[in-house]
């Protein structure tokens, strides 16, 4: 195991951004950047997994999050605001009236401290920052800590940690889009996921608060399903689905690109995971030039459910003084043997 910290640039304010190269004995390789807590590459098979940009101007431009920590409420809230004890919190509002990602200068905007921590089998990037009371209009000053660890299981496992001195709503995740192949899109990917029900959504994107099963529906992923089949079904996927766990850490979802054999695993310790197809990217230009367009990325988003705060139906998001949140993901990745 091994890494490499390099500068990777300077904001305009000055702020110098590192990028912190982490190498397992098998080849495997993610690089981690201090803005926004960000994944800028993870290679396996030799090949890189995620979209991506070149330059630190490209990334301060990132349209689609791509690779960031989305925080510090991921997914959306609706009307950009929350009660908790009858206090009124108002959020800023980056998606017409919607808080999305955290509002307008999220997580991913923020520059983020780091360390190394070197083991026998693992390598890890120890992320922190303090977020103000008040920042985006979210309570309670919140001391939050990423740690990417790359294993030599060929997996980049992600630890958010955070507590805080006044109740708020917390939900942290990773915001990487895969593309397993050597295709431009996704669409011939498999993926399962392992949810009997999931949350409908309104026209915005927003859950309804319902609860529904995936049984005789478009939503059902229970078998390794063909993105391309549901995609033409209903024109793109951005929704949350409820896990059916039976551990704290639990498999999530598989994904699976038969011209690579390239098979990634997400087990997560949170009740919901959101996948997104990539329905709204437009020609985006990624690193080295290559243009992304509709479909060219997944993203498999573990966390709380979407406006968890206004739907006290579901699991709570709220963090107190008296506890500590934690949420733990793992993405393994394994080379299948392709069969002609």
């Amino acid at each position: 195991m091994k890494y490499t910290k390099i500068n990777f640039g300077q904001l305009a304010n000055g702020t110098t951004i590192y990028k912190y190269i982490l190498e397992n004995d098998h080849g495997m390789t993610a690089e981690v950047m201090t803005y926004g807590a960000t994944v800028t590459s993870l290679r396996f098979d030799g090949k890189d997994l995620t979209l991506g940009f070149d330059t630190l101007s490209e990334w301060e431009n990132n349209p689609i999050y791509a690779g960031v920590t989305a925080g510090r409420y991921a997914n959306r809230i609706a009307g950009g605001k929350f009660t908790i004890d009858g206090q009124l919190y108002e959020l800023s509002k980056n998606e017409s009236t919607t808080t999305l990602h955290g509002g307008i200068v999220g997580f991913d905007k923020e520059v983020w401290g780091a360390q190394v921590d070197e083991n026998e089998d693992s390598i890890s990037v120890i992320m922190f920052r303090v977020s103000p009371d008040g920042e985006q209009g979210f309570p309670g000053n919140l001391d939050v800590y990423v740690t990417y660890t790359l294993t030599n299981n060929n997996e980049l496992q992600i630890d958010y940690t955070a507590t805080t001195d006044i109740s708020t709503h917390v939900n942290l995740t990773h915001h990487s889009y895969f593309n397993l192949s050597d295709e431009p899109t996704i669409e011939n990917h498999q993926i399962m996921l392992n949810a009997d029900y999931f949350t409908p959504v309104t026209g915005g994107a927003l859950p309804t608060g319902e609860i529904a099963s995936v049984e005789n529906s478009a939503m059902d992923f229970r078998l390794l399903t063909k993105i391309k089949e549901r995609n033409a079904e209903i024109g793109g996927i951005d929704h949350n689905f409820v896990l059916n766990k039976d551990d704290e850490m639990s498999l999530a979802a598989r994904v699976f690109a038969p011209d690579t054999g390239i098979e990634m695993d997400v087990i997560t310790s949170k009740p919901g995971i959101q996948f997104y197809s990539g329905k709204f990217i437009d020609n985006l230009i990624c690193r080295s030039g290559v243009i992304y367009s509709q479909f060219g990325g997944l993203c498999l988003e573990p966390q709380f459910f979407p406006d968890t705060p206004n739907n006290p139906g579901f699991p709570s998001s709220l963090l107190t003084p008296e506890n500590e949140y934690f949420h733990r993901i793992i993405y393994r990745f394994t080379k299948k043997i392709i069969r002609k």
